[in-house]
């Protein structure tokens, strides 16, 4: 094939060209040639006719990074030039230092706009239509561009100071300098330049029409489909950026950012039921439901939103994981997630803070929303004691949370909620009001709860119909995660037999073969029975409304063979009358085994878990740091870690709190005593049906007590 020789002209055509920097032919360009990236073309395309150069397809022209999130943000910029009054007026020219603020929908955004905005109101100061950027060569004469400088704060910190950025905007404005300063939405602007601004842009979110103004810009052609705005909405530049890659073609930029785009919008589903036994979230929840729905349509301010800050705390198995994605649901927001463990993961402490300070900046780029805060007892309360280097490092970090709970504004559009196991870990701090102003204790479930958290997770076509009453009592004292577990195995079951689930499976689940083979024996049954029953008959005469249910039925999740459960509100204050009732409650097993069996055994003892221990922290408790002891001297805060040292180097305290064990068991040895016959009816029952609810517990005692009455 000929070849021309080579010229200046052919020499430009066989590099690769990038959009950004082509402009406008000069007045001197061979006719025919047109200008820009269309003339560009036009020449390419008459040198393959003639036959005389070969060039590739002009899609293959640009092989450099296509910069399309900076592409997009110039458009949106321009866009919101042109529709905000009296600015493209007041740029025509350039003549006038202007302060310009510019509101970008979150901080992914910030560095491409602060790339391109001096350069787009640059380009309509002079008249040009700029894209990514405009090259001070590309004015005629280079005097006449004029100055802009951008501004941005760095993103780690919400209390990072701002003065610093008045100080420079008041520099460049008093010299001819025009300022715009680039903030992600809910950042604050810096206070002395957000008064003097001359303009407030709030750029909206990514549409089609500017994405696709973007595409072409940075690929030379309009891609050949569209994306709907409301997928276009939820991409950010780092999206683009990825999407946007060096020698493909448009369409597969678009491709790839509708399989994004896809993958962050949930699902339509149907609206999820709350999880049942927790009438005191739901009610919480349905108020903030309503306050969310009048907030986005106007009827309120975000101030005058109730329950902006909540913790969840009870066990783990509870179901507050649950109760919350089922909110945010409810309430049609994104639900962020978070965890002391997670951030802690990020690295050293500088990495930490980043990591929280991302999860809130991600929040509030996704409000209104919920941010969920789990492990919230793993952040040690500022004043715990403990070594002075750790407790340093711990007061930073939680100083640092409560400022990102506090935020300027009051981080308008974030709902944040913790959960935690232990809320008296929590520092006071965290839960004053305007922060996470308010505690909701979730216990485990009572046997009418898990029958209906059993039908939740079964569904309303599995076992439909089935009476779940007696699947409950062999969860007495589960919580909402073994209900669930033991609903999957079941399913599990039935699908390796290739079958329809019944209720045997899911009896099955609740009582494992190798456990159920080993409870066989009658004599460990009635060893059983007897110590649920002595707890059961004590806490009901002691402590009305005080148990819930007691169960021999062993699970798989259960520490223990059997166990007796309790309701008591986590904030009830307590006397002195309290705490022995409750302590003899925790001996009464033990007595009960000593009267009706002649014997006591180790059931009584074992780990922390168990009611000698628990019976003996709440006796030292009340000597040490109750003032319920005979002293006023607070001595520490006593914990089930500490306990065994506290009372080894103690010894007048361990003699104290052996004495107040041995005078409480021999009371309920007597109580016991007195009502052998209910306890024995108790028992009964329990072996019977292995499980029995406090309604009926109350029912045996009164027939027991009719029938001492009768014999005398």
């Amino acid at each position: 094939m000929p070849r021309i020789p080579a010229t200046p002209a052919t020499q430009k055509l066989r590099k690769p060209v990038q959009a950004s920097n082509l402009r406008e032919a000069p007045p001197h360009t061979s006719p025919g040639t047109g200008s820009g990236l269309d003339g560009l073309d036009r020449l390419a395309e008459r040198f393959r006719r003639d036959d005389h150069l070969e060039l590739p397809a002009p899609a293959t022209l640009y092989r450099h990074a296509p910069g399309l999130e900076r592409a997009a943000i110039a458009a949106c910029i321009r866009d919101a030039v042109g529709a905000t009054p009296g600015l493209a007026e007041a740029l025509d020219g350039g003549r006038l230092a202007l302060a310009i603020a510019i509101t970008v929908p979150d901080r992914s955004w910030v560095r491409p706009a602060v790339t391109v905005a001096a350069s787009v109101l640059q380009g309509i100061s002079v008249g040009r239509p700029v894209s990514q950027g405009l090259d001070p060569d590309d004015l005629d004469p280079p005097d006449a561009l004029p100055n802009w400088v951008a501004l941005h704060r760095n993103g780690i910190s919400p209390r990072q100071d701002l003065g610093p950025m008045d100080e420079a905007a008041a520099d460049s404005l008093g010299s001819g300098t025009g300022v715009v300063y680039i903030a992600a939405a809910g950042e604050d602007l810096p206070q002395a330049f957000a008064e003097a601004a001359d303009f407030k842009l709030s750029l909206p979110p990514l549409t089609w029409r500017r994405l696709a103004v973007a595409i072409e810009e940075c690929g030379g052609r309009r891609p050949g489909r569209s994306l709907p705005d409301a997928l276009c909405g939820v991409l950010n530049a780092l999206d683009l950026r990825l999407a946007a890659r060096a020698s493909t073609v448009v369409d597969t930029w678009v491709e790839r950012l509708e399989r994004v785009a896809l993958a962050r919008i949930p699902r339509v589903m149907p609206e999820p039921a709350y999880l049942p036994g927790m009438p005191e979230f739901v009610k919480w929840a349905e108020a903030l439901r309503r306050d969310l729905r009048d907030y986005r349509e106007g009827r309120i301010a975000w101030h005058e939103v109730a329950g902006q800050g909540l913790v969840l705390a009870g066990p783990s198995g509870t179901g507050k994981t649950l109760q919350l994605m089922t909110l945010a649901a409810k309430c049609k927001v994104p639900l962020v997630t978070a965890s002391h463990g997670q951030w802690q993961s990020a690295g050293h402490q500088g990495d930490m803070l980043a990591a929280m300070a991302q999860s809130f900046e991600d929040a509030a780029t996704q409000a209104p929303c919920i941010l969920f805060v789990d492990e919230l007892d793993a952040f040690p309360a500022r004043r715990s004691g403990g070594n002075p280097r750790h407790e340093s490092y711990n007061h930073q970090i939680m100083n640092f949370f409560l400022e990102l709970l506090d935020g300027a504004h009051g981080r308008p559009g974030t709902i944040v909620v913790g959960a935690c196991n232990f809320p008296a870990l929590l520092d006071p701090a965290l839960v004053r009001p305007g922060r996470m102003e308010r505690i909701i204790r979730i216990g485990y479930p009572d046997q009418a709860a898990l029958a209906e958290i059993l039908r939740y997770h079964l569904g309303a076509e599995t076992l439909a119909g089935v009476d779940l009453s007696s699947i409950a009592a062999m969860a007495a004292g589960g919580s909402g995660a073994d209900c669930e577990y033991a609903v999957r195995g079941a399913r599990s079951r039935a699908r390796a037999e290739g079958r329809e689930m019944v209720l045997a499976d899911l009896e099955a689940e609740f009582r494992p073969v190798e456990t159920a083979v080993q409870f066989l024996d009658p004599a460990l049954r009635r060893l059983c029975a007897v110590h649920e029953a002595g707890h059961s008959v004590a806490a009901t005469l002691l402590r009305p409304g005080f148990l819930v249910s007691a169960s021999i039925a062993p699970t798989p999740t259960r520490n223990g063979l059997a166990g007796t459960y309790y309701a008591m509100a986590g904030n009830e204050v307590l006397g002195q009358a309290d705490m022995m009732a409750l302590i003899r409650i925790l001996l009464a097993g033990r007595a009960a085994e000593e009267i009706v069996l002649g014997t006591p055994t180790s059931g009584a003892g074992g780990d922390e878990d168990s009611d000698l221990a628990k019976a003996t922290l709440l006796v030292a408790r009340m000597l040490t740091c109750h003032g319920l002891g005979g002293q006023l001297a607070w001595t520490g805060q006593v914990t089930a870690e500490n306990l065994p040292q506290t009372l080894g180097l103690n010894p007048a305290l361990a003699k104290r709190v052996e004495h107040i064990l041995g005078v409480q068991y021999a009371s309920v040895k007597e109580l016991i005593d007195h009502h052998r016959a209910a306890v024995e009816a108790v028992a009964s029952h329990l072996i019977a049906k292995e499980a029995i609810s406090a309604a009926e517990v109350v029912a045996l005692l009164r027939i027991s007590s009719n029938e001492e009455r009768t014999i005398q």
